[in-house]
């Protein structure tokens, strides 16, 4: 359930509200044609018919006693829960190299609608990689960032030998929510 308030200063002649409501199209990267959806009186709406993980661009317009529309304000709200979690693998690893894989974020045995990108993160320290992104993690952790579902694979390279490397990817979504995969331990060969 998605809620909005606004506020408004209606004519003398405000009749109603009428509410629109545009679908965020992953495949076309713009919000579908926005269809309206219902009308109200009161400075808020609640939209119960929205589907998990998808982006929605909500209109409302003025219109007054003779059928005219006014003012129009829009916001964009986002029913969105956090990406699903993923495993992260060590599909090989030898003294100077690892190759790693990832499972693709899925709902419903689909794929994520709002998916973003793929953040992978290194540190030679165990548990200094958090669940989910923050601002305050060093930069030079990060080695990958993947902007399609399916680059779900990555090579590290310059590993030094028997050095032990902890590795997280995360999935971040259209609004910067992200979930963390498993920390994954590996030990470089030697």
């Amino acid at each position: 359930m998605l809620s909005w308030q606004w506020e408004s200063s209606p004519d003398p002649d405000f009749a109603h509200f009428n509410i629109l409501r545009s679908t965020y199209n992953q495949n076309s990267g713009v919000f579908d044609i926005p269809i309206k959806i219902g009308k109200t009186i009161d400075f808020a709406y609640i939209d119960s018919a929205v589907s998990n993980n998808l982006l929605y661009q909500y209109t409302i317009q003025t219109e007054d006693n003779r059928g005219s529309l006014r003012n129009s304000i829009s916001k964009i709200l986002n029913f969105n829960l956090r990406p699903p979690e993923i495993q992260l693998y060590a599909d090989s690893v030898s003294h100077s190299e690892a190759w790693l894989s990832w499972d693709e974020p899925m709902v419903n045995n689909a794929p994520i609608a709002d998916f973003q990108s793929y953040v992978l993160m290194r540190s030679e320290y165990k548990g200094l990689l958090p669940d989910t992104l923050n601002r305050n993690l060093p930069q030079s952790s990060l080695i990958y960032t993947g902007n399609s579902p399916a680059n779900r694979f990555y090579k590290d390279s310059n590993l030094l030998e028997g050095n032990i490397y902890y590795y997280r990817v995360y999935v971040l979504d259209i609004a910067e929510l992200s979930q963390g995969s498993n920390e994954l331990e590996l030990v470089s060969n030697p």
